[in-house]
């Protein structure tokens, strides 16, 4: 749908501990996606309309990419 917004989804393994949070549309992944090993972040990921675009595995890379704001 046309000026559906983006929300964020959480995600658990096993132990129901989040496995990772991704913002998705309609669906589909669709801005970030945080992924998470043992409760803490070891990357994040950009997509659009359901595709990888990027994958950062540190702070400081993805921070020099994107604006933090986009994470809200």
């Amino acid at each position: 749908m046309k000026g559906e917004m983006t929300s964020w989804w959480l995600f658990y393994d096993v132990k129901a501990r989040i496995n990772h949070k991704c913002q998705l549309n309609n669906g589909r992944k669709n801005g970030y996606c945080l992924k998470y090993e043992n409760e803490e972040r070891v990357s994040a990921e950009k997509y659009k309309n359901g595709n990888k675009i990027k994958e950062w595995f540190n702070f400081i890379d993805f921070q020099r990419e994107n604006k933090l704001s986009d994470l809200k």
